[in-house]
């Protein structure tokens, strides 16, 4: 498959080279635009110190200079497939004042800056909001999602600093209308603020996650199920699980079964390693986790494993376990004593982590016996951790068989930080 970016066609593309060559010299005038326009996204990307194989983006002030050069390059620019909305890091690098959101004085900006990007760039297939310090406010927000939509052929759509509500609300209103028809990804985080797991516990933070709870879910009630499952894996959704005393992981468990039954692909995605992350991966991952959200991690993996084509299982199962593993170092340093300090308190005790080292071993062993391997052959970089986490496993009661034979076939190597 061609890569996400390239959206010319092979054969036309070989056409219009072969139309080219027919006349007495090559010049940019004569080149197709298609082709045109891959040479000035690469040649004019946002980052100027870039290598062919990490360019992820254009910033379109920089793609407008080049449109300046000639009719040719101006009519090239509808052939960029791939737009950076760096306006965070380029227009305003730093805060204005302490505002967390850019004021209503930068919406003029956005918006000329929107209707520029989705009259002159037609076939993008990638957009990526991210980076920065502020947060685009609700109506600049709505410019940003609505000029994304304004891509007939827009597979991946990556968003970090918008509003969350309101990107919710503009996505869902989108798709109504029939836009973001052919979005293969979609990645809604949140640069921060009241919706991060840390204010889970905080009570003026409440409402403001219990509104934003309400959005992602009507999103995901009309988006396929795809992308509904990449909202679930992939967005803040997760952290809002959590609100005070409340806990709905239950829900978040009925939720993406209930959109794998509608059809949602897990079997061509990494599915295992991406509810990994989501579950154990996201912030305060090294403190204990409550037994809702274990028992419910646990359940997901496990009825995972019997979705799953074993077949194509190995890899995702291989990083599964590793993370894991991590997830167990981590959670080993944080009760370790360092011998080079006197004063050297541990962040938590043993007991207190207890029932997550059960949670762990129990998760360790259930990808052990679907036939997880995490050998140490590759794993070059980091401390190895072998000579800490080997006793410790061996020597507790929910060490089961399977993960002992594990160990003695070095197949539970961890190679980390």
């Amino acid at each position: 498959m061609r890569s996400a970016h390239n959206t010319m066609d092979p054969d036309l593309l070989q056409q219009r080279l072969r139309e080219a060559r027919a006349g007495q010299s090559t010049t940019c005038a004569s080149l197709p635009p298609e082709l045109l326009g891959s040479i000035v996204e690469y040649a004019f990307t946002h980052f100027p110190y870039h290598h062919c194989d990490s360019w992820d983006g254009s910033w379109l002030g920089t793609l407008l200079r080049a449109g300046c050069i000639n009719s040719s390059f101006l009519e090239s620019l509808k052939y960029v497939g791939r737009l950076e909305v760096d306006l965070l890091e380029r227009r305003w690098p730093n805060k204005i004042g302490d505002q967390n959101m850019l004021p209503a004085r930068c919406d003029a900006d956005v918006r000329r800056w929107c209707d520029i990007a989705s009259r002159r760039l037609r076939h993008v297939v990638v957009v990526r909001e991210r980076g920065g310090r502020n947060c685009f406010n609700p109506v600049q927000t709505k410019l940003i999602v609505d000029c994304a939509a304004a891509f007939p052929n827009l597979q991946e759509l990556q968003v970090d600093n918008c509003e969350e509500v309101t990107t919710c609300m503009t996505i869902a209103a989108n798709v109504r209308a029939g836009r973001f028809s052919n979005l293969r990804r979609l990645d809604v985080r949140g640069f921060g603020g009241d919706l991060f797991i840390q204010h889970r516990d905080d009570s003026s933070t409440f409402n403001v996650r219990r509104i934003a709870k309400l959005a992602f879910e009507e999103l995901i009630s009309v988006l396929p199920p795809d992308r509904g499952i990449d909202l679930l894996v992939f967005s803040p959704y997760t952290d809002l699980t959590e609100i005070g005393d409340e806990e709905t992981w239950d829900q978040w468990v009925s939720t993406f079964f209930d959109l794998v039954a509608k059809g949602a692909d897990v079997r061509s995605r990494p599915i295992l390693v991406e509810v990994v992350r989501a579950y154990e991966y996201r912030y305060l991952r090294w403190r204990p986790s409550s037994p809702k959200k274990m028992e419910a991690f646990y359940s997901t993996v496990e009825r995972l494993l019997t979705v799953q084509d074993p077949d194509s299982l190995t890899d995702d199962l291989s990083e599964a376990l590793w993370l894991m593993l991590e997830r167990l170092s981590e959670a080993l340093r944080a009760i370790e004593d360092d011998s080079d300090d006197s004063d050297y308190v541990p962040e938590f005790d043993a007991e207190a982590l207890e029932p997550l080292f059960r949670h762990l071993m129990r998760t360790i062993d259930l990808l052990v016996r679907h036939g997880a391997r995490s050998p140490k052959a590759g794993r070059i970089w980091g401390t190895d951790r072998d000579a800490v986490l080997y006793p410790w496993i061996l020597a507790r009661h929910d060490c089961t068989q399977g993960i002992r034979d594990a160990v003695a076939r070095g197949e539970l190597h961890y190679h980390g930080f």
